[in-house]
This record gives C-alpha cells, structure tokens and sequence, in this order.
C-alpha cells in the first residue's frame, strides 16, 4: 500500500517532494535526536504542531480528512469503498434488527430496538449520501454523519464483544453485530489511505516551512489555514487562529497578504452566486450549526441558577459531613452546565458573524451593480430638497450611506438574529423557574413586563421616525460633502470654505438633533429595561415576604437573583434588538426604494439592426423624444425634452451636432447612449449595429472622466494591452510629449478626477481612452474647447480622421466649432426647443447657420495658415509634477493613549467627571442592593423556629397555598423594616441609573458635534497640494464612516466597558469578602487574564486598522464609479469595474475575517478562565463549608458569592470584548486626530475675516441696500486692496523645490488696474499655474507678486480670495436654487435686499440675452441637480461667468471659462464683464486668438514661460502693461 502511495505521490505532486524525500526521517516525523518525549514522537519543536502521524490518529478518531483534497482521480475509488462499507454494516444491523423484532427467543429490551431503528435510518441516509457522491461527482463529505458513524462503529466492536461473552459469540445479537465491524475495518483502512492521500498535498508546504528542502527560498512560508481547512479539534477551539495572533504579536502583520485567505463559503464569487440565486435549497454554511449551538446555549445557560439553589440549599444545611457528596455533585454540575454554555456561545458567535459577513458583502455587490444598472435620469429629482427626499432619486451621498450605514445596519441585524427569537424562550425559562422558587409573587414580573410593553412600543416608534429623519439629513450632508469635494480647487480659491462649512454644519446641527432626540430615547429604553430588575426584585420579595408572608431563605433570594440576572440579558438586548430591527426596516425600506429604481432596459430602448444588411446605417433614430423627467412626461421645464429627432449615421461618416447654448446637443448624446428617459410610445426608435450593444459605444463627454491610476490604466481601463496599437493611440491625441515631461511617463499617477492634469491633457487622455477601446461608434461632446488651436488640429487629423474615420468608425461631434464643423460630412442644428432645426451638408446650412442672430460673427474660421502636417512636439509640461499619493495609511499596535484622552477631551472634563461619577454611584448601590438582602436573609435564617407559625394564616393572602413556614406579625414588622431600606438603596439605583444613561447619550453627542466640525474645518483649510495627492475616498471615508461609528457604535461599546468594568469589580470584592481564600486563585486568573489581552491587543488593533484601511479604496472606487458612470455603461466596463469592486471588498472582507477570527481566539480564552472562576466559587464553598468554619452570615455571602460567579463569564468576555471592540472604534478617533493633527493647511495669519458677519450690518434706506450687495465693501477696508495693479518679478514655480524643473521660469509683467488681458499657449504651458500662484494655492519657489504695490503674502488669504474672483475650467455648481448658486454667500435673508438681488442677476441674463434659459430652468427658483447634472457644461460656465458680477472684485481670473459657449455668447460675457465690472483688472485664459480686440493686451506663453506681452489697446499713450 505505501509503494502505490508513493506512486501516487510521485504523479500527482512537485518533484522538489520526492527528490527531497529521502531528507525526511520519517513520513511520521520523529525527531529521535530530541530529550523530550513530546518533541520526540508527538510535537515539532519548531512549530509545536503534532506531527502526520499524531495528526492522524486524531483525526481518524473523529473520520475528519476531507475529501476534496484527495487527487480527482482517487476520489472515486475511496468514496465507493466507503459506500459498499457502510451499506454492507448497515444491512446486518438491519437484519439483527429484524431478528430481535420476530422472535422471543433473541428479543432486545425496547431501548435497544428503538437505538438500533435510530442508528439504521442514520446509516441509510449516509449510505444514500455517498452514492449522491458518487452519482453526481460531487466530492464533499457529511461531517455530523461521519462523526456519528465512525463513534457507533467503533462502540459496536465493544458491544459486540460483550454480548457475545454474555450469550455466546454464535448467538445474532452478537455475531451480526461482529460481522457488521469487518466491514468498519475495511472502513478503517480505506480512512488510511484517503488520509495519506488528503495529507500528501500539505507535506511539501511543511517541508518548505521547516526548511527541509535546500531549494526552497527563504521567503516561501505555510498560508493560515482558515476554519474550512482545519480538523475537528482545531475547529472546536479555535486553534487554528493561534498563528494569526501570535503574528499579530510580534507585529509581524503588516500588509494584507499575511491574514487569512478568504474560506471557499466567503468568497465574493460564492457569495454572490448564492446570493442572487437565492434558491430556497441552499443554506447558509454554519446556519444549522448556529442554531443548534444558540438552543443548546439558551437551555445550558438555565442550568447554572438550579444548580445553585442545590448547592446553597445543601450549603445550609447543618453538619458538615451532612450533604458532602451532594455540594460536590452539585458543584460539579454547575462546572458542566457553564462549560457547555460557553462552548456553545462561543461557535454561536463565530458562525452568526461568518453569515453577517456574508450579508454585508451580497448587499454591497448588490447595491454596487444596480447603481450600474439604472439610467442617468434616475439620478435627478426636481423635488428633492432639504426637507423631502424622492423615493427615485439616487445621489453620490446615498450611495455612500447606502454601502457605510445601512448596510452596516442590516448586518448588524442579521448577526443578532438567533437572539431575536430566543429572547422570549429564554424570558419564558426564567419565568416558570422564579415560579418554581416563589410561586405566585412571579406575577409581578409579568405585570411590570406588560406595563413596559406599550411605553416601549411608543418608544420604538419614535425611535424609527427619527432614524430616518437623520439618515435623510446625513443623506444630505453626504451629498454637499461630495460635492464640495469634487469641487474644492474652486470653493478654496473662491475663498467659500467657510460658507460652505457653514452649510454642511447646519445640515450637521439637523442630524445631530435627530440623533440626539434618538440616543435619548436609547437611553430611556435602556434606563427602563436596566431598572426593570430592580423594580422585579422589590416586586418579587415584597409580594413573597409582605403579602404572602413567607420566609425569605438565602436559596430563594440568591437563586432567584440569579435568575433575575438571567433575565437582564434578554431585557437589556431587548431595546438594542428591537432599535437594531427598527432601524434595519429603515434601512431596508431606503435599499428597496433605491432597487425599486427602473433598470436601464437596452431592449427597450434599441432596435437591432442586422449587420449583414450592406449600407444599413450604424445608427439610425426615427422620430425619436427623449426627456430628463423620470417619468414619460415630458414638461417644459429644466428637465424639458429633445424632439423628433430624426438622424442615422453610416461608417466612416461624422456628424456635427451645434445650437445655442442649452438646446440638447450633450442630452441627444445621452439620449442615444440610452440614459435620458425615452417616450413610451417611442420605445425602439433607435436602430443600432448589434455589436455596439455589445462591445459598447465611445463617449468622450464635456467633463471628461478620469479614474485613479497610472496614465497607462486610464487608456487601457481594463482592456488587452497591444504595444503597437497603444502607441499609435497615445500619438494619435498629441499625448506622446506630454508622457516623456511626466515622472514615470506613462506610469505617472493622477489622482481623482485627473485634478493633476491641466484641462487639455484630461480631455486627450479621456479621448485616448475611448479610442483605444476600438469601438464602431463615437460620441464626443465638444472634445476642442480646451485645446489650442494646434493641438486640436492634431486631434482632428490624427485621431478624429485617421484612428476613426478612416478605419470606418463612425462619429458624432457635438461641437460649436464652426471650423470642424464646416469638414463634417453633414451638420445638425438644434433650437432652443430640443427641435432639429435643420441639417444637411456644411455646405447646405452653413448659410442658415450664419443668419442666427445668436450667432452673429461667429463664422470667422480658425487661422489656418499653418501647414497641416506640422508635426506637433507636445504642448509643454504638466500642470503639476504629483510622485507620491497619498495612500490609506495607518498606525501600528495598540491604540495609544492619547486617542481615549483626546475623546475624552471631546467629550469635556465636567461631563465626563460626572458620567463617571454616576457608574460608581450605581454599582455600589446595585451592590449595596444585594449585600442588603444577603443580610436580611440571615437574619431570617436566626429567627428561633417558634417564631415561625406552620398554619394557615388569613393574614396573609395565598397563605393557605402554601406548606413553608410563615412570618409571625414580630418577624413581619422587621421584614417590612428590611424592605424599606432596601428599597430605598433600589431607588437610588435606578436614579444613578437614569443618570448615567442621559449623561453617556449626551456625551456621545457633544463629542461627535467637536470631532466633526474640527475635521471639517481642518479639511477645508487644507493645502491645495494635499487636495492634488489624497484621495477623495480617503476624505469621504473619514466624513462617512469614521464619523457614524462615532456616531453610534463607539458610545455603545465604550458604555458596555465601563459598565461590565465596574459590575466586575463590584462582584470580585463581594465574592472575596465571602470567600477570601479563593484569593491566590483570583490573582492568577487575572494575571492569565491580562496576559491574554494583552497577547491579543495587538492583533486586533492590527487588522481593525486594516478593516478601515480598506473600506478607502472601496469608497474611492465606488466615488469613481458614480462621477463616471456614463462613460462606463456606454464603454462596457461594467463588469470589469464590478470585479475591480470585488477585489476591494476581497481585501476588506479578508481584514474582517481575520478580525472574527482573533476575536475567537479570545472568546475562548476568556470564557474558559470564567469557568474555571465558577468552579473555583463553587469548590471553594463546599470546601468552606465542610473544612473551615462557616456562620450564617457567611452562608448567605456564599449564596451571593456564587450568584456573581455565574456571571463572571460574560462578564469577562464583556469587559474584554467591549474594551477591544471600543479600541476598534477608537481607531476611527485615531484617524480623524491624525487627519487633524497632520494636514497642512495654509498659513494665514491673518485670517479675522468671518464670513458669519456678513450682512450683520444695519440697514436702513434703499441706497444702503445697494451699497451692501457688494461682497467687498463687508471686508474691513484696511484689508482691501488699495488697486487692481499686479506686478510678478522673477517668479518661479517648482513643486518639486528645483527649479531646474519649474513649472513657472522666470515670470515677469505688470498690468495696470482695470486692463482686460488675454492669455494664450498651448495646453500645460503654464497658464493655470499663473492664477494658483495668485491665489496663493501653491507657494512660489522664488521672486514675489504684489497687488496694489503690496506683497500678496502680506494680505491674509481670506482678503486675497475675497478681492479676486476666479471661474475655474471646470465651474462649480451644487445642488440648490439657481439663485443660491449665484449668490453664493446669502448675504441677507431680509425679503427686500434678496428682491433688489434677483432683479440684478435678472439684469445680467437680460443683458446678455439669456432670458430665454432662465425661464428653461424655471426662473431663480429653479432646482439644479447634484453638481448641476441637469445642465449642459455651457449653462454652468454661464452661471459661474454671471456668479462674479455679483462680487464685484478687483481683479478676475477667468479660466477658459468661456470654452463650451459659442463665439457670440463668449463676446456677450466679454461685454457683460467689461460693463459691469469696469475697474476690475481682467486676466481670461484662451486657446485661440479671434476677437482679441475686446482684450486691451495678450500674454503669450510656452513651456512656463512668457514669451511675448503684446498691448492691444487703442489709446498707445496709455501702456497698460506697467514697466519695471
């Protein structure tokens, strides 16, 4: 048998085994040379794990080997042993069975028949399992079944042997029974095999691990096997978790790949097949076990507060020989009782968070992949405001929740399920067992649990009102976060940090009025159900000892204060349970209104055309409506629709789509993208070439969209890399030269959105993308607006005509580009109304297109002198020289110190002070509590026996019900005066109570409000160039999730640690004080206690850090997918950008494995100590009470001694579980310190303007209001500029501190105030970093720049921004009124000042001829969407251009702000600028040269540096450039 196993080791594995086998001793291991007989034949030293053959003999025992290891073509072989063994050994049980059923002669006693029926319906169905094996090919193996069959068979050898020395071995009831364990021997062997066979695959790892192969490199170490790998030993304590800790320890674990492996049931893929199948036949792995093991628990945990009322009862008794066996058996049981409720609670646990991490990871994918499923329209609402929300729209901040909370929320319930339903058993045991104790008086308990029913009911109610009015404020909050985000290179120049703080805080100040109104009631509900025992006990005693008379004996009261004990476990989870439930439906309700959201149907939207028709059009609409409402409504509004749009397009072919600014052209190209909502009555309209439904269509839209990563995985997104093809992509778009002027080339790193890139290089970068993706029909949406003009020649040659036209890729080409649009093949012009108004060849309608008034003068071509095949070397260097991003990041060890300290300082000295105050207060009262009735029933215990009347007495209801004996009326005077006293020390408990409840759920509030306004606050001021290398899923992360657990889950835990902290001390010293010689043993325990959390600290901190650190890139790549999720439905990167999503939340859901699986590793530690607490109570009374000397004050100490005893256990794993579980959560209070402590944010020491100031001022005339509308006359005048001058001398920019590789060389000019001056070069020459270094967004390197003949570095940063206006290349605009757009600030909420301001942005739109997309967008009180989704680029720049009007700054920095508007609505802008703001100097950034006689000079520049100052103006006398 060795020499085939050999064999087929030989075939089935690495040669580096077999020719290193000969190295081994032994295949078993001996280590002969060792002293010790453990290192010699059991264990190896090095690892101190048993050796094969050890392993074996254990394993055997238990058949725990596991099929699916064995090679495919073994599995047969031993399953069909195993099936023809078993059923065979079940057939002659079968027929002893049938012998002992019809004769006398061999007849069973009936136990033995029904065992032997039991054992046989077990066997056939195993016997049935193997052949389904075998049958379906399906190698997995029953491990109960196993269990059960292998104990049996080996018991049957036993039995065998005995029945057949007690009849004789020829009689059936033996000799069937020894027949039958032939075939278990069989069975055996064939165990054997398949062991050596299961082994074989991990021998070579443990060689490799033990360095017996020479070859094997240092590095190569054995994976931690996880729960699913392990044998049954292992598995039942937590063994295999001892390598993950010890790691942890020596802080070995410093990246992902040294946790777990995720098990084959925790797999993202099996998970989500499971998940969406959702087949009734398939279970959750572990879900049975789980169950039983929370049955077992309920019972097991019952058993403990019986036992005690037998041991106390015989503790009582006097002699002490008398009862001596009884208190040792009955200490014995209550050891036995507690082993086998903490082995239970302990897999209870581990299996009910296995299936919790299941829950979240399905609800994630799930949530993930209909956000990629629903259409554009989906994610806008023209109701949505701050106070209702619509159950269809979908928002960035949503879906953060949905994924961080709500998620969160339902997992958490999932996880406390078992406990939901077991609640009301457990309840019901305890009930019928204080019956069993003091009869009737449990009513009481009833009574008062019916009296919090209702109150509790009004409370739960309340609770989940105001649940989901905070998750719609946090919604909101979410929202305005992510959007200012997105946005805050604009909100930071601008100077609007504070406004929009401000904002965010009052939508904060909302939430936290709704969390507080909810933790208050939290700590109402708790207040009640944790004073609920206290009011049962007095209910209970008082009934029993004051109206029923009876006497009050130390086993009554101290085994049903053990059992009280037992009912504040289900009491006090019920209000967490129950708010868990409540704000899970919540939860469930916003999931399933956001999956409720109508999928984006292609079929319903396409018509497919037959590709193998010649000259069929690639694309074809028939009369096609499109319209922004999500419903089939279409309004004249801002959601107003396109019409009638007939078009088709045939390869090779371009098409030119132009109108006025706001007439659809971006809509008819989501329209056939199939994201705008279609005309029910126009469904199928669309005629497209079948294969773009499937390869996808290119779109390249006006905010072009880049993701995270290396300039590389940008262009290829997930495509095959072709070198040849790659490269004739990057040269196509002009990207060639930009990638030799990059650290890295085309590896260099760009952050969010590309916001290290200048405008032009993220819109080549985006077309490459799209072009490199080979598709058959293209999109572009105005791709040339921020480019020069030779660059966009470049693109128009190279890509548009020979990457696409030429290789019969068709293109549509919105663009208002008259000089492109004249080379198109044909050209569609849209109306204002969404209508065609005409189309045909350039040819055809440029006439038409001229004789728009709109569009007067706008026909002047592009200079075209220069030579087309011009070969363009680049367009200079990048914006910013970015080598390192910020990554996640984290600390290592423990929490520190400084982290609960700096909550507490959140918290505040006083508060604090006093929420540790009342804990102390109220344990020693619960204490005093207690040892008061340990008193009592001493005193009760001396009364003289003819004190005590025997009889009937009316005096006391009930009284003849009973046959105890019953209190005289002296004795019923001194009970009544206990009573008293200890119902005083009750009360004052439950008033401690109350206070520590309000006091905690206050201070949870106060912290949370500091922690996030500080982050707040530090965020905004955060350097620009931090902004340029973090990513925004690191800032989301903080604000969401950080700030939740915060929130909520960080003043739980904390409240449960020092609650169970103080219980604990509480019970030590009363246990103490009846048991002092238990002392030695205490210490110990304690000593085993904090070497173990301290041990596993480590580990934990560890991988919670990692858990955290791993939910960043989940968020960044769940924000990149939300900000491009247009481009990537029309490209197909739908599944690659799911799978992408499954590797992250691989990485995190290996952290929470780990994390579950330490936690186990110290469950079980924990709890084992407390039983070992228990016994050592229980032993050390009995040997008090019949070695020592005992009183009858010390019997009732005893009694509450060992009540305290049965509660060490989940006291202890309480306290340290809490305790681990809020170093967890501090580690959320860690990263925000750290985001605190280490951000750099500008210096301004100058910082005293405040915006809450503004329009504090009185006024009085009409005249006054006037003045005020102006921005800069609120900023104290000694902080104005004293004119619009600038002057740079011998500027240089280095992000790198080198000017070797400076951005800005040399940079010198003056301008004059009030000149409007043109900037132009090509894209990256510089021209932006001009405005940053203005603005002071990033420091100069050397030289200086002044305005108003003063250092701009004198003027503190508030004065600065405030003075100048700045429109960024991408304009910022949020969710909000058109009106609060545009007045950013609100100066005033007095009717008539916000009247005066309306009629004058109302002017603006009048004066520039706008009137018309006012009224589109439903006047001022129109809704625009989240980051102005429902506006077309151009209406936003438009809005940005008319926001600075209302300032009135000195100078204004315009930044191709003006790129998507056509020639004449960019002159209207020049016009409105030039008139409105007449003394403000002017610096606009653009790409081409036509009008520049609206500018009085230009600035030339190249590379970082200025080439030529060229003065434009009439009046020569008047040089406006000032010289130096």
């Amino acid at each position: 048998m060795v020499s085939n196993i050999s064999d087929i080791f030989k075939n089935d594995y690495p040669n580096n085994y077999t020719n290193n086998w000969s190295t081994v001793d032994s295949f078993c291991q001996f280590n002969k040379t060792s002293t010790s007989i453990w290192f010699r034949y059991f264990a190896d030293y090095k690892t101190n794990t048993v050796n094969p053959c050890v392993e074996f003999g254990i394993l055997n025992f238990f058949k725990m080997t596991s099929s699916p290891r064995i090679p495919t073509n073994s599995i047969y072989i031993t399953t069909l042993v195993k099936l023809i063994t078993i059923s065979c050994s079940t057939l002659f049980l079968i027929i002893s069975l049938f012998i002992s059923l019809i004769t006398i002669t061999y007849k069973l006693p009936t136990i033995l028949l029904i065992e032997y029926f039991l054992i046989t319906i077990i066997w056939l169905i195993y016997s049935f399992f193997w052949y389904c094996n075998i049958y379906y090919e399906h190698w997995h193996k029953n491990r109960c079944f196993s269990i059960l069959y292998s104990i049996v068979s080996k018991g049957f050898l036993i039995i065998g042997i005995q029945r057949g020395l007690l009849y004789s071995f020829t009689d059936p009831r033996s000799y069937f029974m020894l027949i039958g364990f032939f075939f278990h021997i069989i069975n055996y062997g064939n165990n054997i095999l398949e062991w050596y066979l299961s082994k074989n695959i991990y021998v070579h790892g443990l060689l490799h691990e033990n360095n017996v192969l020479s070859n094997v490199p240092p590095s190569t170490t054995l994976t931690l096997k996880t729960d699913e790998e392990v044998n049954l030993f292992s598995k039942m304590f937590y063994l295999w978790t001892n390598n993950l800790v010890s790691k942890g320890y020596k802080q070995q674990l410093t990246n992902l790949n040294q946790l777990y492996h995720l098990p084959k049931s925790l797999r993202v893929s099996e998970i989500e097949k499971k998940f969406f199948e959702s087949a009734p036949t398939i279970h959750t792995d572990g879900y049975n076990f789980s169950l039983f093991t929370a049955l077992l628990n309920c019972f097991a945990s019952f058993s403990g507060p019986i036992f005690l009322h037998l041991l106390v009862t015989a503790i009582e008794d006097s002699g002490k020989d008398k009862g001596y066996s009884d208190t040792l058996y009955y200490s014995f049981l209550i050891f036995t009782s507690s082993l086998v409720s903490v082995f239970c609670n302990f897999h209870y646990n581990f299996y009910s968070n296995k299936i919790g991490l299941k829950v979240r990871t399905a609800t994630t994918i799930a949530v993930y992949e209909k956000l990629l499923s629903v259409p554009y329209f989906s994610f806008f609402n023209k109701k949505d405001n701050d106070n209702s929300t619509s159950n269809e729209s979908v928002s960035a901040g949503k879906i953060s929740n949905f994924i961080s909370i709500d998620t969160e929320r339902i997992t958490n319930f999932v996880t406390s399920f078992h406990a939901f339903w077991s609640m009301p058993m457990q309840l019901g045991i305890a009930l019928y067992l204080i019956y069993r104790e003091v009869g009737v008086a449990c009513l009481s308990v009833v009574v008062i649990s019916i009296i919090m029913i209702p109150v509790n009911k009004y409370i739960s109610t309340k609770i989940g009102i105001y649940s989901t009015k905070m998750m719609m404020m946090k919604d909101l909050r979410m929202k305005l976060i992510t959007e200012t985000i997105r946005g805050i290179r604009q909100v930071k120049l601008c100077n609007w940090e504070r406004h929009f703080e401000i904002k965010i805080n009052e939508i904060r100040q909302k939430e936290l009025k709704y969390l507080a109104y909810r933790k208050y009631l939290d700590a109402l509900c708790v207040y009640l159900w944790a004073s609920a025992p206290v009011f049962i006990t007095v209910a209970i005693f008082g009934t029993y000892t004051l109206w029923m008379g009876q006497v009050l004996t130390s086993a009554k009261v101290f085994t049903c204060l053990a059992l009280i004990n037992m009912l504040i476990v289900p009491l006090n989870a019920f209000p967490w349970v129950l708010n868990g439930v409540i704000e899970s439906l919540v939860s469930l309700k916003r999931l399933n209104t956001f999956f409720d959201v109508k999928d984006l149907d292609y079929l319903s939207i396409y018509n497919p055309v037959e590709e193998k028709l010649f000259g069929k059009p690639v694309l074809e609409l028939n009369n096609a409506s499109f319209c922004w409402n999500n419903n089939d409504e279409c309004i004249e509004s801002i959601y107003k629709s396109l019409k009638s749009i007939n078009l088709s397009i045939f390869p090779s072919e371009i098409i030119g789509i132009t109108g006025p600014v706001g007439c659809g052209k971006s809509s008819l190209l989501l329209g056939i993208l199939g994201e705008l909502q279609i005309i029910s009555d126009q469904r199928n309209s669309i005629y497209i070439k079948p294969s773009l439904l499937e390869n996808g269509i290119g779109y390249v839209g006006q905010e072009c969209w880049l993701k995270r990563g290396s300039i590389k995985d940008n262009v290829l997104c997930g495509s095959n890399y072709d070198p040849k093809f790659y490269s004739f992509v990057i040269s196509s778009t002009a990207l060639s030269y930009d990638l030799t002027m990059m650290p890295n080339g085309d590896s260099y790193q760009i952050s969010d959105g590309g916001s290290t890139l200048s405008g032009g290089q993220k819109t080549r970068l985006a077309l490459a993308r799209s072009v490199y993706q080979n598709n058959d029909l293209y999109l572009l949406d105005d791709p040339f607006s921020s480019l020069d003009k030779k660059v966009a020649k470049h693109i128009w040659k190279k890509c548009i005509i020979e990457m696409l036209k030429n290789r019969n890729k068709a293109v549509i080409l919105a663009t208002h580009n008259l000089d492109y649009l004249s080379k198109c093949d044909k050209i569609i012009i849209l109306d204002k109304n969404g209508s065609i108004k005409g189309q045909g060849k350039p040819e055809e309608v440029m006439n038409e297109i001229n004789n728009i008034n709109e569009w007067k003068g706008s026909c002047e071509s592009l200079d075209d002198n220069e030579k087309e095949d011009e070969l363009l070397v680049g367009e200079g260097i990048i914006e910013m020289d970015l080598k390192d991003i910020n990554e996640e990041s984290k600390d290592t060890g423990t929490v520190k110190a400084y982290v609960f300290k700096y909550y507490l300082q959140s918290i505040g000295s006083s508060l604090s002070f006093l929420i540790l105050l009342s804990i102390i207060l109220m344990q020693i009262t619960k204490n005093g509590s207690e040892m008061w009735l340990s008193n009592w029933t001493s005193k009760q215990n001396n009364i003289n026996e003819t004190l005590l009347v025997h009889y009937s007495d009316t005096t006391f209801p009930f009284g003849s019900l009973f046959n105890t004996p019953f209190l005289s009326n002296e004795q019923f005077e001194k009970t009544k005066y206990f009573f008293k006293i200890y119902i005083i020390i009750a009360l004052s408990n439950t008033i401690f109570t109350l206070l520590r409840s309000f006091t905690f759920a206050n201070g949870g509030i106060v912290a949370t409000r500091k922690l996030h306004s500080k982050l707040l606050s530090i965020v905004f001021k955060a350097k620009m160039s931090w902004w340029d290398s973090t990513p925004y899923g690191i800032v989301l992360n903080r604000l969401c999730s950080d700030i939740y657990t915060i929130d909520d889950s960080l003043p739980f835990q904390l409240n449960i640690f020092l609650a169970s902290t103080f219980n604990l001390t509480g019970s030590i010293i009363l246990t103490l004080i009846a048991l002092p010689y238990i002392l030695p043993v205490i210490i110990i325990l304690f000593i085993f206690y904090f070497l173990i959390q301290r041990y596993y600290r480590y580990t934990t901190c560890e991988v919670k850090r990692f858990s955290t650190m791993t939910l960043s890139p989940l968020f960044s790549h769940i924000n990149d997918t939300i900000n491009g999720i247009i481009t990537i439905k029309s490209q197909k990167f739908v599944r690659r950008f799911v799978n992408d999503l499954k590797e992250k939340l691989t990485n995190n859901l290996r952290a929470q494995y780990s994390a579950l699986a330490a936690t186990q590793w110290l469950s079980v530690r924990l709890q084992f100590i407390g039983v070992i607490m228990i016994s050592t109570v229980a032993f050390g009374a009995v040997i008090q009470k019949h070695f020592g000397t005992i009183g009858v004050i010390q019997q009732s100490m005893i009694g509450l001694a060992i009540t305290y005893a049965l509660t060490l256990t989940n006291l202890l794993n309480a306290i340290l579980n809490s305790f681990i579980d809020t170093e967890k959560e501090m580690v959320s209070v860690e990263r925000i310190n750290q985001f605190i402590q280490n951000i750099p944010t500008e210096i301004d020491s100058k910082n005293n303007y405040v915006y809450e100031n503004l329009g504090n001022q009185i006024i009085e005339t009409e005249n006054d209001i006037e003045r005020n509308l102006l921005i800069n006359e609120n900023i104290p005048n000694n902080e104005n500029f004293k004119n619009g001058d600038i002057i740079f001398h011998n500027v240089f920019l280095s992000y790198t501190n080198d000017l070797s590789t400076s951005v800005l060389k040399n940079i010198n000019f003056g301008i004059k105030e009030g000149s409007k001056i043109a900037i132009l070069g090509r894209t990256g020459s510089g021209k932006s970093s001009l405005f940053n270094i203005i603005l002071r967004a990033y420091d100069i390197t050397s030289g200086y720049i002044s305005i108003g003949y003063q250092n701009i570095s004198s003027y503190s940063l508030s004065t600065l921004r405030s003075n100048i206006a700045i429109v960024t290349q991408q304009p910022f605009i949020f969710h909000g009124t058109v009106y609060e757009n545009l007045n950013i600030f609100n100066i005033s909420n007095d009717e008539t000042t916000t009247n005066i301001l309306k009629e004058k942005i109302k002017q603006f739109f009048v004066k520039s001829s706008l009137e018309n997309m006012l009224e589109e967008m439903n006047g001022l009180d129109g809704f625009i969407e989240e980051s102005g989704s429902n506006l077309s680029y151009g209406q936003k720049q438009i809005l940005a251009c008319i926001r600075i009007l209302l300032l009135n700054p000195k100078i204004v920095l315009i930044d191709e702000a003006t790129a998507y508007m056509d020639l004449a609505l960019h002159n209207k802008m020049l016009s409105l600028i030039k008139e409105f703001l007449p003394m403000s100097t002017v610096l606009m950034i653009v790409h081409h040269d036509l009008n520049l006689e609206q500018f009085d000079g230009c600035i030339y520049m190249a590379n970082g540096e200025i080439k030529e100052l060229k003065d434009l103006s009439k009046e020569k006398e008047n040089n406006i450039f000032i010289t130096f």
